[in-house]
Formats: structure tokens, C-alpha cells, sequence
């Protein structure tokens, strides 16, 4: 038993051409959904930051070796 679905008389159709429109090329068109930036310099800040609690942690570390050693 085969049910029809609304767009069934769609699915073997070829693919409409811009008679306007050349198709855009395939790494033009990937580009477009690339991954960008959208917040300038927001990588940084967070490098940044990391770097600043990993010298505070190894400090503390450093402290509580001193502490514990004395």
C-alpha cells in the first residue's frame, strides 16, 4: 500500500536554471557559511584571561608549597 505525500509529483523534477543567473561557484557559495568572527578580538580577551588564572594558580601553588615546606 503506497501512500502519496503533497509534493510527491515534486521529487524527480531536474533542478530549475536561472536563465538570468549563472550558478555561483562552489567555494563561493560554501564561503557564505563559513564560521566568522563576530565579536573582534573576543579569541584574545579569552587567551588572555586563561593565561592571567594560570600564573595566579601556579603562584597560589607555589605560595602553599613555601608555606607547607617551612
Amino acid at each position: 500500500m503506497k501512500t502519496q505525500n503533497n509534493y510527491d509529483d515534486m521529487l524527480n523534477l531536474p533542478h530549475p536554471d536561472s536563465v538570468n543567473h549563472t550558478r555561483m561557484e562552489a567555494d563561493k557559495r560554501a564561503s557564505q557559511f563559513m564560521p566568522f568572527s563576530a565579536l573582534t578580538g573576543y579569541e584574545q580577551s579569552i587567551e588572555k584571561t586563561a593565561q592571567e588564572m594560570e600564573k595566579e594558580i601556579l603562584d597560589q601553588e607555589k605560595g602553599t608549597e613555601l608555606f607547607e615546606s617551612t
